[in-house]
């Protein structure tokens, strides 16, 4: 019998491998994010996640950038609201957060990262919101609900939520934001000199925030593994899962490759389970369902209107 992959060219499987690949690396983040939160400062963690890309990234990008350097003046406002509100916001949203919620939280809660964007393309640009998007974005936010009420009611009667995951929560609609005025960049520069110019100005914003947090003492200790969670987050989970996807798109196509994304809360649950022996209840089983079944009514394009 053919296995059903023997007609795909090898660029076509190649790319298959490149979506997985990102996907799964992106799940571990939460896991990797969760090791960091509990060892490393948030202001410390972003900063040095931060520098690390620039430093792996600049040596390949730098011809590029200093070509595009008039380009990049005319759009300064833009490109440090794009620091801001992506690396910055994102990582310190997320790195607090996890300081008091678990991993497989953290994995679940960014799977509704879709429908988030789509309600902040509402809220910022006035993109028009159809009734099959409004009911996948009510899904999606009742799953939201779920997780981070635990499946419980009380917790929303007596105000019994902790702060981490509304700071994820928080992280994912900075990181929408980032998305919806992402679209509005001019700079002539490919992906790889664009991250570099965005997390080079991110470290020089979270600079002088880090020289305050060491001011008042807030230290981390130099071990293995914390620099280990360090180059992981910004070698491996920056770069070179955004390079796979970015191969990915390019010989698939976003919609076909976007697919993959369902894998990230997936593998991050699997992760928190088996490397930090988290446990995975029932609401968190619901609260995915809810999500993952409001991000398709949400965006895509085979349900009708």
């Amino acid at each position: 019998m053919t296995p059903p992959w023997s007609s795909l060219s090898n660029k076509v499987i190649a790319a298959y491998a490149f979506a997985i690949i990102a996907a799964a690396l992106w799940g571990s983040n939460a896991v990797a994010a969760r090791m960091a939160a509990l060892e490393i400062p948030p202001i410390t963690m972003t900063f040095w996640r931060t520098l690390c890309v620039v430093v792996v990234l600049l040596p390949f990008t730098a011809r590029e950038v200093w070509l595009s350097r008039a380009r990049l003046r005319r759009q300064w406002r833009l490109i440090l609201g794009l620091a801001i509100l992506g690396p910055v916001g994102l990582n310190l949203f997320l790195y607090h957060g996890l300081q008091t919620t678990n991993a497989i939280n953290g994995a679940l809660l960014n799977s509704a990262m879709p429908v988030t964007t789509v309600l902040a393309s509402w809220l910022l640009v006035g993109e028009t919101i159809s009734r099959r998007i409004a009911f996948g974005m009510a899904l999606a936010l009742i799953g939201v609900a779920i997780i981070v009420l635990r499946g419980d009611l009380d917790a929303l009667r007596t105000f019994n939520i902790g702060i981490g995951d509304p700071m994820i929560i928080a992280g994912m609609s900075s990181w929408a934001a980032f998305s919806v005025y992402l679209r509005k960049r001019d700079d002539g520069l490919g992906a790889s000199a664009f991250v570099v110019v965005i997390t080079a100005v991110s470290a020089t914003v979270m600079l002088p925030f880090y020289l305050w947090d060491l001011a008042r003492g807030s230290r981390f200790e130099v071990t293995l593994a914390n620099i280990s969670l360090i180059l992981y987050a910004a070698a491996v989970v920056s770069v070179f899962a955004n390079i796979c996807w970015i191969r990915s798109v390019e010989a698939i196509g976003a919609n076909t490759a976007g697919q993959f994304n369902y894998l990230i809360p997936l593998v991050g649950s699997v992760l928190a389970l088996i490397i930090l022996d988290e446990r995975f209840h029932l609401f968190h089983g619901a609260g995915m369902a809810m999500i993952l079944l409001g991000v398709y009514f949400a965006t895509s394009r085979n349900v009708p209107r």
